[in-house]
């Protein structure tokens, strides 16, 4: 997701929205009278207004925060620090 003129936080915010989303869905699987419910990992980052980062440095720290939220248990947001 692109968002201009957020910073870290203010992503972070959002994907915990997110989360919280997934986390209270109850999907129906076809020919089934129970719910399952699903979690989600979510890995952020933002880049700074004229910043010289490049889109696969931007996708490495984001992709490194989505493994961080993994290693910490799943079902979590984790927020990138800044370059």
């Amino acid at each position: 997701m692109c968002s201009p003129g957020v910073d870290s936080l203010q992503a972070g915010s959002v994907a915990e929205r997110m989360h919280k989303r997934v986390e209270e869905m109850k999907i129906v699987p076809p020919n089934s009278s129970h719910s399952v419910q699903i979690t989600a990992s979510f890995g952020v980052t933002s880049l700074q207004l004229g910043s010289n980062e490049t889109v696969d440095s931007l996708t490495g720290r984001a992709d490194e925060a989505l493994y961080q939220a993994k290693r910490e248990g799943r079902n979590r947001v984790c927020v990138a620090n800044e370059e």
